[in-house]
């Protein structure tokens, strides 16, 4: 069996490169929290995220749409009626208090983004970056293909290093 999602997250010595091993539906309990890393880049480590438990699933998005904005390549996120309604309180509680939370989009437990929510949103997800088309695309086909449990809340983030 797996170690308490709490442990996992805590003890440094658990790494991303070990929690990466683990089977997929070992991270998919979509009622229970669960830790999930992000993937490194060439200027960060990877990240090690604690997940409260799924807000939102893939059936909640209705559409999900690559974007060419002035300001780069970005994604739309559409979401069902039921989703809609859940991505407004999500973002309601994320945005509640001081610091604004995290809400990460996770795909076979990996966090493929995570964006700090600001402000209450009663529309489409709209994420942007600094993407090209290539990671636009490649993000949109994860979160669209529906192996999901998708957006959680953050409840804390440690850089791994």
């Amino acid at each position: 069996t797996l170690l308490p999602a709490e442990i996992q997250y805590r003890v440094p010595t658990i790494s991303c490169d070990q929690l990466d091993q683990r089977p997929v539906a070992a991270a998919q309990d979509e009622q229970s929290v669960a830790v999930a890393c992000g993937r490194p880049s060439a200027t960060a480590p990877a990240e090690k995220y604690l997940l409260d438990s799924a807000a939102l699933v893939g059936e909640d998005i209705a559409e999900v749409a690559v974007t060419n904005e002035a300001s780069g390549w970005g994604i739309v996120l559409t979401f069902t009626e039921t989703g809609q309604r859940k991505w407004t309180e999500l973002t309601t509680v994320a945005s509640a208090g001081e610091a604004p939370r995290q809400v990460a989009i996770v795909a076979d437990h990996t966090v493929i983004l995570a964006p700090e929510i600001q402000a209450v949103i009663v529309g489409d997800a709209e994420l942007s970056g600094a993407f090209t088309k290539d990671e636009a695309d490649l993000m949109a086909a994860r979160i669209g293909s529906g192996v999901l449990p998708i957006t959680l809340v953050v409840r804390a983030v440690e850089h791994s290093g």
